[in-house]
C-alpha cells in the first residue's frame, strides 16, 4: 500500500454539531441567501473545551518532530459515483500554529457554504440539507510535483482515461 502521513479525522458528526450550533439554516432558500453569513458564524464559533484540548494534543503530536500540519476537507459527497466535489472545498497546508490550525478547520467546514460549493450541489441536484463535512488533520509532507489523479476523465466521462492535474 501507499504510505499516508500520520493524521486524524474529525468526523462529520462533530463538524455537523458545530454547524448546527452556529448558523445552520434548515430551509434551502434561507441557506442560499445566507450562506456567507453561515460561513462567517462557523469561522467565529467557539469550540467546546474537550474538542479544543483534543485538537491541541493532536497538533502537539503531529509537530513534535518539527513537522507542519495540513488540514483538509472531506465532504461526504466529495468522491461519490454521482459527483466529484474534488477541488471545491478548502484545504490548507504548512500550518505551524495552533490558531492557524483551528482557523483552517473552521474554514474547511465553512467551505460547504461557499457559492461555488452550493452552486455545484444545486447543479448536481443534491439535497443541500444533507451536506456534511469531515476534516482531516495530518502531517504536511511538501511534494514537488503535487497533484491529483482522476481515474475517470470527468470532463468527457471516459472511464478508459485517467487524468492527472499537477503543479511543480
Amino acid at each position: 500500500g501507499l504510505r499516508v502521513p500520520q493524521g486524524y479525522a474529525i468526523s462529520s458528526d462533530i463538524t455537523s454539531d458545530i454547524v448546527y450550533r452556529h448558523g445552520r439554516f434548515e430551509v434551502p432558500g434561507e441557506l442560499l441567501s445566507a450562506n456567507a453569513e453561515i460561513a462567517e458564524a462557523i469561522r467565529r464559533a467557539e469550540l467546546d473545551t474537550a474538542l479544543t484540548d483534543s485538537l491541541r494534543s493532536i497538533r502537539d503530536e503531529l509537530t513534535a518532530d518539527g513537522s507542519t500540519v495540513a488540514v483538509r476537507s472531506s465532504c461526504v459527497y466529495e468522491d461519490s459515483e454521482e459527483s466529484s466535489f474534488a477541488g471545491i472545498f478548502a484545504s490548507y497546508t504548512d500550518l505551524k500554529t495552533f490558531d492557524s490550525i483551528l482557523l483552517a478547520i473552521k474554514n474547511c467546514i465553512a467551505s460547504m457554504y461557499s457559492d461555488r460549493a452550493l452552486e455545484f450541489a444545486i447543479l448536481k441536484e443534491l439535497d443541500l440539507s444533507s451536506l456534511r463535512m469531515g476534516v482531516i488533520v495530518q502531517k504536511y509532507v511538501p511534494g514537488t510535483p503535487s497533484g491529483v489523479a482522476f481515474t475517470v476523465d470527468s470532463v468527457n466521462m471516459d472511464p478508459r482515461t485517467t487524468v492527472v492535474h499537477m503543479v511543480d
